[in-house]
């Protein structure tokens, strides 16, 4: 699952990454035992990158997130036309 960073908003940051609940799952959720992949990596707000930040350190293997029950392997890329 591909997801532009640039469409997450920062006063929205929590319920995109982590859902709202059953009804309303977050993008950790949805890609459950697969990939997530944020493009633009570099454009995430500061506050969702703090939160990233957090569930990336939460898991000592740093190969994916852990989030409840949550478990996806989370990439990024910078943007394109960038060394």
């Amino acid at each position: 699952m591909t997801v532009d960073a640039r469409t997450i908003h920062e006063e929205r940051t929590t319920a995109a990454l982590l859902g709202l609940g059953p009804a309303s799952p977050g993008l950790l959720e949805q890609a459950r035992g697969g990939t997530l992949l944020l493009s633009d990596i570099e454009d995430l707000p500061a506050g969702a990158q703090r939160l990233l930040s957090g569930i990336l350190e939460s898991d000592p293997s740093r190969r994916g997130a852990m989030v409840g029950q949550c478990r996806c392997k989370l990439e990024s890329s910078p943007r394109r036309g960038r060394a």
